[in-house]
């Protein structure tokens, strides 16, 4: 199991015991202001996570090791970011002369910073408040239909961790490990992971459409008229004049 990040844990803590659609208005107003703050306004966001983790009991080393991936996409980030932005260039790094910018060093790290936080965030979110709770803010903010689709959502996320978990296992047992054949696992992890996340995903709708979850509870019987004559006349006459144009 991949889980020690994006499931419920349960505990007796102040967060575990807030109110769902206090924690979930939290959660969406600390998200946007996120993204709206620069500079000094993340450095005054960033301190926040930690005590956060401390109120919900949460190991922030947990976090880390089990969404080591996720990091390593905000390393990434950093990077692309500083050296694709153009701009005077900093400083030579131990007399090496490198192609960075000071604007994008701080674009990195501001985004980069914001990515991180956000992945405590939403495990933060996650860890203290039950899906069935979580389904059930969501319908009171916008719907049942709209609570149904981000639970499933919450759902999938450990599920898709768990997949990963196991082809890269599945692929360290063979001896095809990234550090060997890094094209070659990369190209045999995303074609298995496509691969089983599609079947994951179609045993999901299959079941939500055997409870009647579905947009439509049955399907509406075959009726064909006026419509459907209009349309298959006007597509046999727009075929029949290319094939003799």
């Amino acid at each position: 199991m991949a889980s020690l990040i994006f499931h419920y844990s349960p505990e007796e803590t102040t967060l575990h015991r807030l109110d769902p659609r206090v924690k979930m208005s939290i959660l969406m107003a600390a998200s946007a202001a996120l993204f709206a703050a620069e500079g000094r306004g993340l450095g005054l966001l960033a301190p926040a996570v930690p005590a956060l983790l401390a109120a919900g009991r949460i190991s922030p080393f947990r976090v880390f090791r089990a969404a080591f991936p996720l990091f390593c996409l905000a390393a990434l980030v950093f990077v692309c970011r500083a050296f694709l932005t153009p701009g005077a260039p900093p400083a030579q790094v131990f007399g090496w002369p490198l192609p960075l910018s000071k604007k994008g060093l701080v674009l990195g790290l501001e985004e980069a910073l914001r990515l991180v936080i956000v992945i405590f965030l939403c495990h933060a979110f996650i860890c203290v408040t039950p899906a069935a709770d979580i389904q059930r803010a969501a319908s009171f903010f916008a719907g049942k239909k709209a609570a149904l689709l981000m639970r499933l959502s919450f759902a999938m996320i450990p599920e898709l961790l768990d997949t990963g978990a196991e082809i890269l296992a599945a692929l360290s047992c063979r001896g095809l490990s990234f550090g060997r054949h890094p094209l070659r696992g990369l190209a045999l992890f995303t074609s298995a992971f496509t691969r089983k996340a599609a079947a994951r995903a179609s045993r999901t709708a299959e079941a939500l459409e055997a409870r009647c979850c579905g947009y439509r509870r049955t399907s509406r019987p075959f009726s064909p008229g006026p419509a459907d004559a209009v349309a298959l006349f006007l597509s046999a006459g727009i075929l029949a004049a290319s094939l003799l144009l």
